[in-house]
C-alpha cells in the first residue's frame, strides 16, 4: 500500500486494520501494533480460525480507490499457545516472533501454528549463524559442483555452485 499509494494512505490502511480487528475481539482479548505492518493478537484457543477469517475479510474503506477494492492484502499469522507457565514477556514475544517469520516465509501457509519443530529448527539455525565465523577460519568449507545437463540432448548446459561444510 505504501509503494503504491503512498505512507499517508499505508498508516490510514494500519488505523483501520487495528480499529476493525479491536471491534471483533472480546473482553479479555486484546491486539498490539508491534511496528510496521506486524500486529499481535492475544485470543481465546477456540477463537483463533474464527478471528483469522475475520481479519482476512475485514473492510477497510481507504483502500477503496475510484469505486474500485484494492485486493491484495491478506493476513499472514502465526500462533502460539499459551502453556500458562510463561513468567517474562519475552517467552511469549520470542516463539511468536520465530512462528511469525516462518508464516511470512511460507507461501502455501497463511496460518503456522508453533511447536517443536518450528524451535528446533529456530535453535539449528542461530547455531549456524554462531558456527560460522569458526568454520570459515578454520576451512570447513568448500565448493563443489552440481552440473546442469539437459534433458532433451543430454549435454552439459553449465553448473551450479554449491557451498559445502565439512561439519
Amino acid at each position: 500500500v505504501n509503494k503504491r499509494f503512498g505512507f499517508n494512505k499505508g498508516s490510514a490502511v494500519l488505523r483501520e486494520f487495528a480499529s476493525g480487528a479491536s471491534a471483533l475481539l472480546e473482553e479479555g482479548e486484546s491486539i498490539f501494533h508491534a511496528g510496521g505492518d506486524t500486529f499481535f493478537v492475544v485470543v481465546m484457543n477456540e477463537r483463533v480460525s474464527k478471528v483469522f477469517y475475520e481479519l482476512n475479510h475485514l473492510e477497510l474503506p481507504t483502500l477503496s480507490v475510484e469505486d474500485k477494492e484494492f485486493p491484495l492484502l491478506t493476513i499472514r499469522c502465526g500462533v502460539y499457545q499459551l502453556s500458562g507457565a510463561e513468567k517474562e514477556l519475552e517467552n511469549i514475544v520470542n516463539p511468536l516472533n520465530a512462528v511469525f517469520m516462518l508464516a511470512k516465509r511460507k507461501q502455501n501457509s497463511d496460518i503456522v501454528f508453533y511447536d517443536n519443530t518450528v524451535a528446533s529448527g529456530i535453535v539449528n539455525s542461530l547455531l549456524i549463524v554462531q558456527q560460522l565465523p569458526a568454520a570459515l577460519d578454520s576451512n570447513e568449507l568448500f565448493i563443489t559442483y552440481q552440473p546442469k545437463v539437459s534433458v532433451v540432448d543430454h549435454i552439459l548446459r553449465g553448473a551450479e555452485a554449491l557451498i559445502r561444510w565439512n561439519n
